[in-house]
């Protein structure tokens, strides 16, 4: 049976006028900002990210947000990651947070694919990452580099993976998606996300809802260009190689939890593990128990990797 959300018990709720944002690594871990720059015909364009503890002992690990998100809103991981030995960093995608591009407009799914294979060959003191952490949109791209590129990691992290979505355009917006893409593919329309969706904190919500790196644009390209890296992926358990970890919440009104059981069991016995959270939206690293689930997934890491 499908899970439906009750949407009437989502609220936007009012910014508060000074948002300290609870998802955010505190200072003392000690976030380097980073760029990128790539070549396109156009000139030149820059991917941005943050690094914590470059020369981690243990390793790095990679973190992927979702769609209209950003690379500082992952600081429950990087402490948990960071207080193990490790090296943690974050990638803003082409169209989010500080990397450039329109919001919520990518030219091609493989765009994505770029960025991270970008972000991999950077210069840094340490190792590139032996492990990615991909939430929802976030979670199909670290999912679709590990297919392509299985022998440079070592553990995958999937949260909550949108291989069925739950919270779906209407019919109106799907039809002038149709109509616009091929001459004006950066046409863009607001998602019916809430920050209420997101999390039962209610600090985590006024605080995404006030973060001006955050936004709830998606345009028609990076509708197609989902939908159609989404039912591929959906069909691809089978051929993953390395220990991997589905996270998802139980009452997700987003993406339904149902996609990852069902993509869980069609992997390689012994290869995947799931846990799924009870009464936990969303973003279950940044809800009250995130801390912990934080670190749950840190140690699985630690043990995988080690």
């Amino acid at each position: 049976m499908q899970f439906r959300p009750n949407l009437a018990r989502f609220r936007r709720v009012p910014p508060p006028e000074h948002p300290i944002d609870p998802t955010y690594a505190h200072d003392e871990y000690g976030a380097r900002d980073f760029m990128i720059e790539r070549a396109f015909a156009d000139g030149p364009r820059a991917l941005a990210g943050l690094s914590w503890n470059g020369a981690g002992p243990a390793g790095c690990v990679g973190i992927i947000h979702g769609l209209g998100d950003h690379a500082r809103r992952y600081g429950r991981a990087v402490h948990a990651l960071v207080d193990r030995g490790y090296a943690a960093e974050a990638l803003d995608l082409p169209g989010h947070g500080k990397s450039y591009g329109a919001r919520g407009h990518v030219s091609s799914w493989e765009e994505y694919l770029e960025a991270v294979e970008a972000w991999w060959e950077r210069p840094r003191s340490g190792p590139a990452p032996i492990v990615l952490l991909g939430h929802s949109m976030g979670a199909l791209v670290a999912l679709d580099f590990a297919l392509r590129h299985p022998g440079r990691l070592r553990a995958l992290v999937l949260s909550a993976p949108p291989f069925e979505v739950v919270l779906r355009a209407t019919m109106l917006k799907v039809r002038l998606a149709q109509l616009v893409v091929r001459v004006w593919p950066r046409f863009s329309q607001r998602t019916t996300i809430l920050p209420s969706m997101l999390s039962h904190d209610p600090d985590v919500v006024r605080a995404h809802n006030a973060d001006p790196l955050v936004h709830y644009l998606m345009s028609a390209r990076l509708f197609f260009e989902f939908r159609s890296a989404n039912d591929r992926l959906r069909q691809s358990a089978g051929r993953i190689e390395i220990p991997t970890l589905v996270l998802h919440g139980d009452q997700d009104p987003i993406s339904s939890p149902a996609g990852s059981e069902q993509w869980v069991r069609s992997a390689p016995p012994g290869r995947v593990e799931s846990r799924r959270y009870p009464r936990l939206y969303h973003e279950i690293l940044n809800e009250p128990e995130g801390v912990a689930i934080a670190e749950e997934v840190a140690d699985w890491i630690r043990l995988k990797v080690s």
